[in-house]
């Protein structure tokens, strides 16, 4: 399925989303709201997962303020394509 971004800022996108492909996941708690733009208040159980997804070549989303948000590296992607994973 292809969808299209969802900026935080509310903006809509014509780009489409890298959940699109799966090379970005998000992350909530069943029961609990998705926890989405938290600004600097980052939810104990994202920030647990971020140390092991960047030794995999994965980015969090905290720096655009979608701290639920994770996604591939273009690095990663670069190097994964190198190594012939992607073919």
């Amino acid at each position: 399925m292809r969808a299209q971004r969802k900026p935080t800022n509310g903006s809509v996108s014509r780009k489409l989303s890298n959940h699109s492909w799966g090379t970005a996941v998000d992350f909530k708690i069943v029961g609990f709201d998705a926890p989405g733009n938290t600004k600097q208040n980052v939810p104990k159980f994202i920030a647990a997962m971020i140390p092991h997804f960047n030794n995999e070549g994965w980015l969090s989303g905290i720096a655009f303020n979608d701290s639920m948000h994770f996604e591939v590296a273009d690095e990663t992607i670069k190097q994964w394509s190198a190594d012939g994973k992607l073919d």
